[in-house]
């Protein structure tokens, strides 16, 4: 395909390395992230995940020392989500009611007739707990906390 196509410029197709001298250490590529420790994430745990790699060749005299064992492995968080899940539930909005708080005794400017009243619909919003049902009062604030990090 012709460069052209392309909008921005290309990647580049050569990046600088350093190769190891013969007498140096050589190490392995990473190894592939392990399966998640966790589902999910609680106030006390949350999934891990880590990868490794392994010296291949120990350095000979004068070579450039291998890395330290903390260096051949590496850790990461994963599946940090919440275990529990709160959701609004919300039925079907009722039909437009007069709003008696609400009311205009105004002359409408553009007919002179006195104005309509301000209706008000409701509906039923409760915040659920995932496979548990509705959430106590007391714990309410809970699907409020939730809403704000979605």
């Amino acid at each position: 395909m012709p460069d052209t196509h392309c909008v921005d410029d290309p990647p580049p197709t050569k990046e600088a390395c350093n190769v190891a001298c013969s007498a140096d250490c050589v190490v392995g590529s990473w190894s592939s992230w392990s399966s998640c420790s966790h589902s999910c994430a609680t106030k006390t745990a949350e999934g891990k995940q880590s990868r490794t790699r392994t010296v291949l060749a120990i350095p000979g005299k004068d070579g450039k020392a291998c890395p330290a064992t903390p260096a051949l492995e590496e850790w990461r968080v994963c599946n940090d989500h919440p275990c529990t899940v709160f959701y609004w539930e919300t039925s079907e909005w009722g039909f437009c009611t007069e709003d008696a708080s609400a009311k205009f005794n105004e002359t409408s400017l553009w007919n002179g007739t006195s104005s309509c009243s301000v209706g008000v619909q409701r509906r039923n919003v409760s915040c659920m707990k995932m496979n548990a049902g509705p959430v106590i009062s007391k714990r309410y604030d809970l699907c409020y906390e939730v809403d704000l990090m979605s």
